[in-house]
């Protein structure tokens, strides 16, 4: 079940940091476990509100604009 607080919590925390964060650095950010962020960021990468670039061995997502 996808929790629409938390889904903005991300949206806020990428819009803050406009040169990327990793799935760690948003579940710190965010105060949520790493697999919760994963789940949140993989689910808004498919509906488009984020794009990944990956940058050696890190996933980077940003917000979409």
């Amino acid at each position: 079940m996808i929790d629409d607080k938390k889904v903005e919590m991300i949206k806020d925390a990428l819009k803050k940091n406009s040169k990327g964060l990793t799935i760690d650095e948003v579940a710190e950010w965010c105060r949520m476990n790493r697999m919760t962020a994963s789940k949140y960021l993989y689910y808004l990468l498919g509906r488009g509100d984020v794009e990944a670039r990956k940058v050696g061995v890190a996933i980077l997502f940003y917000i979409k604009k």
